[in-house]
């Protein structure tokens, strides 16, 4: 859809639930809580070059492990979705993630524009079915 263009009801509906799970996820890491983050991926879902839940999850212990001892907390910006089918959206976003030590202000320890795919299941629910990171 253009820029501009007035969306339907269930477009905009959809965009919203989108949103949710990317802020979900995040706010899962945030919580060193990797299993609720894996509740809102398909069970055939590519994540960063890998497929399935457990793979996944596998490569996002793999990827927190470094700072698993430390507060950290993700900013979400630039969020954008938009309809690839009726049954499929696109996410794009900037994720900055900083490591809250000592008193702030605390720099961004990563700042990572990331781009996800969303399939809405027939229970109405919206999963990740694709994840990755768009590298300059």
């Amino acid at each position: 859809m253009m820029a501009g263009m007035v969306p339907a009801f269930d477009e905009v509906a959809r965009r919203l639930a989108c949103a949710d799970v990317v802020l979900e996820i995040f706010r899962s890491f945030d919580a060193h809580d990797i299993d609720g983050a894996l509740e809102f991926y398909a069970d055939d879902a590519v994540f960063l070059g890998v497929t399935g839940r457990e793979a996944i999850k596998e490569k996002m212990r793999a990827g927190l492990a470094p700072n698993a001892a430390r507060r950290s907390r993700h900013v979400i910006g630039n969020l954008q979705a938009s309809a690839l089918d009726s049954r499929v959206m696109l996410v794009r976003y900037t994720a900055v993630t900083h490591t809250l030590d000592g008193p702030g202000p605390y720099p961004p320890r990563s700042v990572l524009d990331q781009e996800q795919e969303h399939r809405c299941e027939p229970d109405g629910t919206m999963r990740v079915i694709r994840h990755h990171i768009l590298w300059p």
